[in-house]
């Protein structure tokens, strides 16, 4: 993800405001304030092309008051290796210079506590990009048209079983059916960790490794080219949902494995 010395600390904190903000912003003003002892952020600005605008709701079906809570500690916790006198009260993202983000942290009387910046390629190496977004965005619609469909012919399941290929999907009402079906990956619900099928085999004839364009790893797009890394269920659902399109799938299934700590999705209707 690039060599940016406090990337662990401050990659997690832009991801978190990529979710939260409006797309496409280029300025945004996060307020802080500690309530109970807890650092939480208490206001969000966004404006691009010099009209503000009010932030849009939190892609991906994730809790924007939870991305929000994420957000706030991470900052914390960066305040804390840095060793600031105080605690900021307005964060400013910036960006500039073609996809350089520049940070600024300001105190309540409008005292600079820290600044830094992020490079263009450090910052299109982070999950949540523009590039991402406008992917899932992009394949919403038709995915749930898809998804829609698969529901009514696949029933209310209540069993299923994976033999590599095909998902054999059963019901007490109906008689089993078969989808051919591609695994797309696990996500550990304990750990918060995702980890892409395609990594298992590493083979240019895998769809899944191509769809995710593993071997070119594209600016914008490490979430697809990423082997494993931490996030929300919630996000890695909106990626594998515009993913189904790619595969000329016919629906996302999700089933839990291991006494329930993992999450596995598969592309129906896409051939193993």
């Amino acid at each position: 993800m690039g060599t940016h010395p406090l990337g662990p600390l401050l990659f997690p904190i832009l991801d978190a405001l990529m979710l939260l903000a409006s797309r496409g912003w280029l300025r945004a003003d996060i307020q802080l304030q500690r309530i109970g002892g807890k650092l939480q952020m208490s206001e969000l600005a966004t404006a691009g092309d010099g009209t503000a605008v009010a932030p849009g709701r939190a892609p991906f079906r994730i809790d924007p008051q939870e991305e929000a809570d994420r957000l706030a500690e991470g900052v914390e916790e960066l305040c804390d290796t840095l060793d600031l006198a105080q605690t900021p009260a307005v964060l400013t993202f910036l960006r500039v210079r073609e996809g350089d983000v520049a940070i600024r942290f300001v105190d309540a009387n409008g005292t600079e506590l820290w600044k830094e910046s992020v490079e263009k390629a450090q910052a299109e190496a982070l999950l949540v990009t523009d590039q991402i977004l406008d992917m899932v965005a992009a394949s919403e619609h038709a995915f749930e048209a898809l998804q829609t469909a698969f529901r009514l012919e696949a029933g209310l399941v209540d069993g299923y079983t994976w033999d590599g290929s095909s998902l054999v999907l059963s019901s007490n009402a109906d008689s089993p059916r078969v989808f051919p079906a591609r695994k797309l990956g696990d996500f550990d619900l304990f750990e918060h960790r995702w980890h892409w099928a395609w990594a298992e085999r590493r083979s240019s004839d895998d769809p899944l490794y191509r769809a995710c364009d593993v071997q070119r790893t594209p600016p914008g797009l490490s979430a697809l080219w990423r082997p494993a890394y931490h996030c929300d269920e919630g996000f890695i659902q909106g990626i594998s949902s515009a993913l189904v399109l790619t595969l000329g799938a016919r629906g996302l299934f999700r089933a839990l494995e291991a006494n329930g700590r993992i999450a596995r999705l598969w592309a129906v209707g896409a051939a193993s």
